[in-house]
């Protein structure tokens, strides 16, 4: 395998690692499909996720290669997940993801924000990954109560 290669399934794997951990256990690594491809992870509903661990940052083309391979898995989000430099697959939880504004808009949309109300948290002094993970499991009791309610 090569370096390159190498590199690349660690940062896939890390990547579902992380996802497992923040709620998400249907996470996992795509085989490569060719020109067909539809993403490096799946396992979310509606969104394919592009994994990059380079050494330079080519924001567009890694945009536009998630806008084909969300095309090709007929998912509504094509998001690009970068590894920062400097940061390794220990702390994935500060790896960046980026999303065409468009999409960014529908997300929100679809999480169901209303007149620019957004819910803040502080974060100071807490470990992301743990503080996600737990918000995630928040949220999933708190929707399975709302359906049960309804």
């Amino acid at each position: 395998m090569s370096e390159s290669k190498r590199k690349g399934t660690m940062a896939e794997t890390a990547v579902v690692s992380f996802l497992r951990t923040a709620g998400f256990p249907y996470a996992e690594r795509l085989a490569l499909q060719g020109n067909k491809d539809r993403g490096d992870v799946t396992g979310i509903p509606g969104v394919v996720l592009e994994v990059k661990a380079e050494q330079s940052y080519q924001f567009s083309g890694w945009l536009h290669e998630a806008r084909v391979e969300r095309e090709n898995a007929g998912a509504d989000f094509g998001i690009v997940i970068a590894k920062p430099r400097q940061v390794g697959t220990t702390r994935t939880g500060e790896w960046m993801a980026i999303l065409r504004l468009e999409e960014y808009a529908k997300l929100i949309d679809q999480a169901g924000v209303q007149d620019g109300e957004v819910w803040v948290q502080d974060m100071s002094g807490a470990s992301i990954s743990t503080y996600i993970a737990k918000s995630m499991r928040l949220a999933a009791e708190l929707a399975g109560q709302a359906d049960r309610d309804w």
